[in-house]
């Protein structure tokens, strides 16, 4: 059985892709974690920890902005 999409998850998706932090994520969109975990689990992310130098190596490759780094 398919379950309708969250009216908000094509914002959580951007954010994803902009490497912006499940806590940043749910305050700004005022959403519980459980959806942006889905979202995640959807679009087969994983959590993984890097250095601000390594998010810049991939915000730079992906074309994202700089300043949406935290």
């Amino acid at each position: 059985m398919s379950y309708p999409q969250h009216a908000k998850a094509k914002d959580v998706e951007r954010m994803l892709l902009e490497m912006q932090p499940t806590k940043v994520i749910c305050n700004k969109l005022n959403v519980g974690g459980a959806v942006v975990r889905n979202q995640m689990r959807r679009l087969g992310l994983l959590r993984v920890s890097l250095t601000l130098e390594e998010r810049i190596r991939i915000a730079d490759a992906r074309g994202i902005d700089r300043r949406c780094l935290p």
